[in-house]
């Protein structure tokens, strides 16, 4: 918007120029023509001032739209790394209950290989009576008279040292599950997978 001169003033400075007995007296072409010079020089100034203030607008809006995009490349990259986070914490999260699962199949092969060998050792334990009191019915009495007892009980014990032997690893091997099921389980786990240590 450019400063123009008042139609009323333009009115007035025309009153001020006059012809008086031929001399031309034009005071109010030469006010005027200052004024002409002043508002000139006052609207390139305010035109000046409208481009600088319409610049430093554009230039404020550049400023806000690239905040904006920074802004929204922060939020994605927040978004691409907590989604990978998430991915891998439920990755790791199937894997340790997949361990979990692993150790709770290897307890229970455990339990039914102690299981197994309580049934193998009852069994045993049963069979012993049958064949002790078959012995000391039946064989006993008509050995006693032909043999030394304390020669027939040696011999006897001797038939039957392996499964004593056998018995006495088999219970140390409960009393190390108990006391230790982590490492009796590792032991085993090397022994029947890895062949044990050479």
């Amino acid at each position: 918007m450019s400063l123009i001169k008042p139609s009323w003033l333009e009115s007035w400075l025309n009153t001020l120029n006059w012809d008086i007995l031929g001399w031309h007296i034009y005071v109010g072409d030469a006010l005027e023509a200052a004024i002409d010079f002043v508002l000139g020089w006052i609207n390139a100034l305010a035109e000046w001032a409208a481009s600088v203030v319409a610049w430093l607008d554009e230039l404020r809006q550049e400023i806000i739209d690239g905040f904006n995009v920074f802004v929204e490349w922060l939020n994605e990259l927040w978004n691409s790394l907590t989604n990978i986070l998430d991915t891998w914490w439920d990755s790791l999260a199937e894997w340790w209950n997949a361990r979990i699962e692993d150790v709770k199949d290897l307890i229970a092969v455990a339990v039914q290989w102690v299981n197994e060998r309580i049934d193998d050792v009852m069994t045993a334990l049963d069979s012993i009576a049958v064949w002790w009191e078959n012995f000391t019915t039946e064989v006993l009495p008509t050995l006693a008279s032909k043999f030394d007892i304390t020669a027939a009980f040696d011999e006897f014990m001797l038939k039957w040292q392996d499964l004593f032997n056998t018995w006495e690893e088999f219970r140390d091997s409960i009393f190390d599950f108990f006391s230790n099921p982590f490492d009796w389980l590792l032991d085993r786990f090397t022994d029947w997978f890895m062949g044990g240590e050479k």
